[in-house]
């Protein structure tokens, strides 16, 4: 009986570590970021912001709820064990939860993240799968759109990638 225990332990870690599920779990990081900027948008351009950040969380939405039903149909819906996502969500919400980071340069960093993850697994590990490939080209279009929004919000590429290097810096005391 352990041994059966032990066997269900290690394929249920095999599952989760698929790449479709780690960009579910990214996916849901990102909504939850850019939901909680959406509702708390404050100053001067509060309005243009709550606006940009809602546009962004419903098209995430979206995503995640495509990627749910992706990873559900090839593994089991088990696989999206919701204390395994919720424990990797708080982490990838507090690798830069820098409360004095801009709002934009937040999304803008994570989005970057969910982009090269989606990139990652959409080259390397769905190649065989026409679905799978198609959700994530998906997601890739909108993860393009909301980066385009969150650079434009900082004051266009050269200035959101120059901001973003000088938190870096900053975090890492340079």
């Amino acid at each position: 009986m352990s041994d059966e225990l032990d066997h269900d332990e290690h394929d249920q870690d095999d599952d989760v570590d698929e790449g479709l599920v780690l960009v579910h779990v990214a996916l849901l990081a990102l909504y939850n970021l850019l939901w909680s900027l959406h509702w708390s948008a404050r100053g001067d351009p509060s309005y243009g912001d709550h606006l940009l950040w809602e546009r962004a969380t419903k098209t995430v939405r979206k995503d995640v709820d495509r990627v749910a039903e992706l990873v559900a149909s090839i593994y089991e819906a088990e696989t999206l064990d919701p204390a395994f996502t919720l424990e990797r969500v708080v982490e990838l919400l507090t690798e830069n939860a820098e409360e004095d980071y801009h709002p934009a340069i937040r999304a803008l960093m994570l989005v970057r993240h969910v982009s090269e993850l989606v990139d990652l697994v959409h080259n390397e590990d769905v190649d065989h799968d026409l679905a799978a490939q198609n959700v994530l080209a998906g997601v890739a279009d909108h993860l393009n759109e909301i980066e385009y929004l969150a650079q434009q919000r900082l004051g266009g590429p050269a200035a959101a990638g120059a901001m973003i290097e000088r938190e870096i810096r900053t975090r890492r005391g340079e």
